[in-house]
């Protein structure tokens, strides 16, 4: 995800990714949980550059919807 926001030109996100994914704990995944509440805290701008950096098959893959 880190990558991906990078690529994007997104920045300041590092403390806060960095922080959520050690309260998730080891092991944790993406199954769980709300997939869309990253939603709330991206811009329009990057949610948008953080969907086309994704490919179609793998959105395709993984039955992501915008």
């Amino acid at each position: 995800i880190g990558g991906v926001l990078a690529r994007c030109g997104a920045t300041g996100f590092e403390e806060k990714l960095a922080e959520t994914l050690a309260r998730r704990g080891k092991g944790s995944n993406f199954r769980k949980g709300d997939d869309n509440a990253w939603r709330s805290e991206a811009s329009p701008f990057a949610a948008l550059q953080g969907w086309n950096a994704i490919g179609p098959r793998v959105r395709e893959l993984l039955g992501l919807q915008r």
